[in-house]
């Protein structure tokens, strides 16, 4: 789903002294909203927040301009089905809270001009959702910059296969020449496709929607969109909540 993807995020858990200190400082300023937290556990102590904890945080220079952001990826509530991304930057000696969403720390992209690191964070669904958003943060004089992209998709209860069996990245963008559905798998559903929806159809793309082709299978081509899609009824997705994302599906036949 991602260029250039790489999951070894182990690496930046290696200096395990550096990333105490820092969650130390959040534990002992009240900045934790997790189970053995000062707010939320009585009693409580860092030792015993560390203990529980600790293997669910990193800390990554994502602009490699020698400070370091810390990131906290698990579950804040042992009751919790969801895990939890936080993403915290230095100011002074102060830490804060840039970044949350529900998903956890999938991997990371190098920027190859300049070496930046790039988070990958992947929000799942709950439920009876079937959104996935893959969100790339790039964090860019100070600010963080979000890139996303949505498919869907679930273990059980929808059909079709989601995925092709390899993906090609290249820099060609192509325009539709007529509206065109996009679905979430490579072929025709129209009974029974999900619980909410009796076909695969996600949203259709107006004329002169562009879009890259990631691959192809017969008639059908993979592709993730660069434009939004046309703000219609659909019982799979919002078209109002996709107008800065980059959905991925399928066409058959695209008109281009």
């Amino acid at each position: 789903m991602v260029a250039d993807f790489q999951d070894d995020i182990q690496q930046f858990q290696l200096n395990q002294e550096e990333i105490k200190e820092a969650v130390s400082w959040l534990f002992e300023n009240d900045r934790l909203d997790h189970d053995f937290s000062k707010g939320i556990t009585a009693n409580t102590s860092f030792e015993v927040y560390w203990k529980n904890l600790g293997k669910d945080w990193y800390m990554v220079d994502m602009n490699q301009d020698g400070q370091k952001e810390l990131i906290y990826s698990g579950k804040s509530f042992r009751a919790e089905e969801k895990e939890f991304f936080q993403l915290f930057m230095k100011y002074g000696s102060v830490w804060k809270q840039d970044y949350w969403d529900e998903g956890h720390f999938a991997g990371y992209q190098i920027q190859p001009n300049t070496g930046e690191i790039l988070l990958v964070h992947h929000r799942y669904p709950c439920c009876y959702q079937a959104s996935h958003n893959i969100n790339r943060l790039r964090l860019v004089r100070g600010k963080i910059k979000m890139y996303k992209k949505l498919f869907l998709a679930r273990d059980s209860a929808m059909k079709g296969q989601f995925f092709p069996e390899k993906v090609t990245y290249t820099t060609n963008v192509l325009f539709l020449k007529k509206e065109t559905m996009l679905r979430w798998s490579g072929e025709k559903i129209d009974t029974e496709a999900m619980f909410s929806s009796p076909t695969n159809e996600i949203l259709p793309y107006e004329k002169g929607a562009s879009f890259q082709i990631l691959a192809s299978k017969g008639d059908w081509k993979y592709v993730v969109m660069l434009s939004p899609p046309k703000n219609v009824p659909s019982r799979v997705a919002n078209a109002q909540n996709l107008q800065d994302v980059h959905v991925m599906g399928w066409f058959y036949k695209p008109a281009f």
